[in-house]
């Protein structure tokens, strides 16, 4: 969550927006959690129904988890990616986040972000690794299980 509001604090400032300090970026980050603990305790009876739950779990020992996401900004025509490394303690590595002045589909920034985990794993040092995220049609075209566009 602090991660998340600084970078985009960070892009606020970048964008001509006033920027908050690095307190009220904290503190809003600790109310966004309460609100998450608040609205997932008061779920229980819909998890019950929930046949699978998927929760984040740290890689074996030895090893990196590396969580990738991508987003489209289309007004703007830009597009932003996320990547953050942790450990098997689940602590955090290393963290990056940028935006590219490309407009592309969320397929694509996608398929960037991963890309982009991929290289930045590298690039500090990292060689045992495993990498998530959000589509399963990245993950299918990874594995071998499906067949996207060129372009992906």
């Amino acid at each position: 969550m602090v991660c998340w509001g600084i970078w985009k604090n960070r892009n606020e400032l970048h964008d001509g927006g006033k920027g908050r300090t690095g307190r009220a970026v904290v503190r809003s980050a600790l109310m966004l959690l309460e609100e998450y603990q608040r609205a997932n305790e008061s779920s229980d009876v819909a998890q019950e129904r929930t046949s699978l739950t998927v929760k984040w779990s740290p890689p074996a020992q030895g090893c990196y988890k590396v969580n990738v996401d991508g987003v489209v900004f289309t007004k703007r025509k830009q597009t932003g990616i996320g990547v953050i490394v942790r450990d098997d303690a689940g602590e955090v590595v290393a963290v990056m986040c940028k935006r590219m002045a490309v407009p592309l589909g969320a397929m694509e920034a996608e398929t960037k972000a991963m890309e982009t985990g991929v290289h930045f794993t590298a690039d500090v040092g990292i060689r045992d690794a495993i990498f998530e995220g959000d589509s399963l049609t990245i993950y299918n075209e990874l594995h071998g299980l499906g067949s996207t566009s060129a372009a992906i």
